[in-house]
């Protein structure tokens, strides 16, 4: 059985403080990119090599599907319509 993350919530009801939070109105890049990269870098880069990644690999797929249909399995152009069809609005998004 596994012990519930906390044990009494009135405990930590009666020791947590107020928190003020203040909004801002605009977040510059420059405090957006020191963020990222002084602060997280090692976060900022996986981050950025993941959404690369996926790009290359989500337009390879997609993009190559009618071609891979027609060289490696033989499907005619003109059979390959609907195929392409169907791939395009999930291309698109």
């Amino acid at each position: 059985m596994v012990a519930p993350a906390v044990p009494d919530p009135r405990a930590v009801a009666e020791s947590s403080e107020d928190l003020l939070i203040h909004p801002h109105r605009h977040i510059d890049l420059r405090d957006l990119f020191v963020t990222l990269f002084r602060r997280y870098p090692r976060r900022a880069v996986l981050g950025l090599t993941l959404i690369t990644s996926q790009a290359f690999l989500y337009n390879a797929i997609f993009f190559t599907y009618a071609l891979v249909l027609v060289r490696f399995y033989g499907v005619t152009p003109e059979g390959n319509r609907f195929s392409t069809c169907c791939l395009l609005p999930w291309a698109t998004f």
